[in-house]
């Protein structure tokens, strides 16, 4: 359990440092993806709620001490955790799970976690819903699919 937990520590801050130093940087119109959320849904749904639920909690609480949006973060990656985690099945870890599955799956609590961090983050920004709904919500949800279609394509095709 503790070395499971040391593993997704590294893993967590190896991916924080990826999306600071590269990610961020590669913005399109002001939309960056958020690949941290990649490792939260496969922890959830390998170990289920609870754990999807922690590991989105202290990932979250990292980054608003980086960034300094008290709440924002944690609250947003701790309710995707929770849904990502809804879908486990004790008998189905993720490793069982076909890629197209794991995709729509990442998709409907990625856009449950934008709605909430965009709207916190970002509504007071927008003129009018429409820009609001299209450019963070389901902008940044396009964005981070496709970083997550390019990660479910080398998990799923590798040799095992």
């Amino acid at each position: 359990m503790n070395r499971e937990w040391v593993t997704l520590t590294g893993l967590s801050v190896l991916v924080i440092l990826l999306q600071y130093l590269f990610i961020d940087k590669i913005a399109i119109v002001g939309i960056s993806a958020d690949i941290i959320l990649i490792p939260i849904s496969a922890v959830a749904l390998q170990y289920g709620r609870m754990k999807g639920m922690i590991y989105g909690f202290g990932v979250g609480f990292l980054l608003d001490i980086m960034t300094g949006f008290w709440g924002v973060n944690t609250l947003a990656k701790t309710i995707a955790g929770f849904i990502w985690g809804s879908f486990f099945v004790d008998s189905k870890p993720l490793i069982g799970w076909y890629q197209r599955q794991y995709l729509q799956v990442f998709l409907f609590g990625a856009l449950f976690h934008f709605a909430i961090s965009s709207g916190l983050n970002y509504y007071h920004l927008s003129t009018s819903f429409g820009q609001f709904l299209f450019k963070y919500v389901l902008g940044q949800t396009v964005y981070t699919f496709v970083f997550t279609y390019l990660f479910a394509m080398y998990f799923w095709t590798r040799k095992r």
